[in-house]
Parts: C-alpha cells; sequence; structure tokens
C-alpha cells in the first residue's frame, strides 16, 4: 500500500511540475508578446505621421477599414486597409505631403483580414477616424496605435490600441 502511495505522490509532483512548467512558458510568452506591443507602441509615440493622420490621408482611396503601426524589416511602418467597391486596397503613408504607396491587396489572407474588417463596419455610423478621435478625447499624451472595427449583430465598434507613454490599453468605441 505504501508503494502504491508513493507511486501516486510522485506521480502528482510529476503533474504538478508539468502545469507549473507550462504555466511559466505561457508567461514568457504573453511577456514577449506584451514586451514586442511596448517596443511597438514606443516606436509609433515617434513616428513622423499619427494613425489619426495616416487614416484621413487614406480616405480619398476608400472607406477605411483598419489601420495600424507595424513592425516590418526593422522599422515601423503605418498601414491603413481602405475599400472601395469590392476592392481592398493599402494605403501606406510614407512622409507628411508626400503622395501614400497605394496597392491593390492581392494576398487572400490579407484580403480575407481586411474584408472582414469592411464587414464590421456595415453598420457603422461613424469613420474609423471619428473614432480614435473619440478614444484620444484631445489628449496629447496619448498615441494611437492600431483601430480595428468589431461587429456583434447590428452593433459595430472600433477597438482602438492606445499608449501613454508607460502602458499600452484597448479602448471600445461605438461606431
Amino acid at each position: 500500500m505504501k508503494d502504491v502511495r508513493r507511486t501516486l505522490a510522485s506521480f502528482l509532483l510529476l503533474i504538478a511540475g508539468i502545469v507549473r512548467s507550462g504555466t511559466a512558458d505561457a508567461q514568457v510568452r504573453t511577456s514577449e508578446y506584451e514586451a514586442e506591443k511596448l517596443r511597438l507602441a514606443k516606436a509609433a509615440s515617434e513616428a513622423e505621421m499619427t494613425l489619426l493622420e495616416g487614416l484621413e490621408l487614406a480616405e480619398p482611396f476608400g472607406r477605411p477599414v483598419s489601420g495600424s503601426f507595424r513592425n516590418e524589416g526593422g522599422s515601423v511602418r503605418l498601414i491603413i486597409y481602405v475599400k472601395k467597391g469590392e476592392s481592398v486596397y493599402r494605403v501606406q503613408p510614407r512622409h507628411r505631403g508626400k503622395k501614400p504607396q497605394v496597392a491593390e491587396v492581392t494576398d487572400p489572407h490579407e484580403y480575407s483580414d481586411a474584408y472582414a474588417d469592411a464587414a464590421a463596419m456595415v453598420h457603422a455610423t461613424k469613420s474609423l477616424r471619428q473614432a480614435v478621435q473619440e478614444s484620444l478625447q484631445g489628449d496629447v499624451s496619448l498615441v494611437a496605435t492600431a483601430v480595428v472595427p468589431r461587429s456583434s449583430g447590428r452593433h459595430s465598434s472600433a477597438e482602438v490600441t492606445i499608449f501613454d507613454g508607460r502602458v499600452v490599453k484597448r479602448v471600445a468605441v461605438p461606431l
């Protein structure tokens, strides 16, 4: 009977160790993800153009359906997706006063993501630019790093990611 108890105790300790190890591994992955989000937000706060300016610059090319700063090849870029008719375009503002780079989205995954964002905007009565303006509330110390529409039934909202210089947080704004 003692051998069975010892075996059971050893087994339970082994399981506890595996669970603890898996939790620690998940925490490391989460903290790495959070650190990357923070690095991206800091870089976006130093970018020449804001998300709000990028959304405004993209509007002549179609209805903005999402926008975010991304780390591509070691540099931070602002990318706005717009929908015009059945086409989806990627608008990359470069510098103030210069024409942005505009390309039709042909990658199936990129297209389906942008099209899903466009579908979430169907019942929206406000633009993403207005949602970002509302989320910032005129506070110049806040930096919007991303805006993505969400839909629940007939209600649309925008999830705006904001950086206040220390913390990255998400704010939901009704559309």
